[in-house]
């Protein structure tokens, strides 16, 4: 891919995003409130933005999102469970 089709195709995932963002930001936000709950409350905004940075990578690879309902919740799912596994790992208490 060249230059000009790079920046093309970056503009066109950053619209794309920002579409998604809007449209979904509520899920997302209550996703990750639901999986994290306590254990997450001050790290929500931080994985929040690694879920939009995988969306966003998936559109750069300029793969299409055929249901993002779905997608976008499974995103927001794995992200949360990341850093609830993390904060556990951290505080030393055991993940199951």
């Amino acid at each position: 891919m060249n230059t000009n089709s790079q920046a093309i195709a970056t503009f066109g995932a950053d619209a794309q995003l920002a579409g998604l963002i809007t449209e979904y930001r509520k899920l997302v936000r209550s996703v990750i409130a639901k999986v994290g709950g306590a254990i997450v409350r001050d790290s929500g905004e931080d994985i929040e933005q690694q879920v939009w940075m995988a969306i966003w990578g998936r559109l750069q690879g300029q793969q299409e999102i055929d249901h993002p309902t779905t997608y976008i919740y499974t995103v927001a799912r794995r992200e949360a469970v990341h850093a609830v596994q993390s904060e556990l790992s951290a505080s030393g208490d055991a993940v199951r």
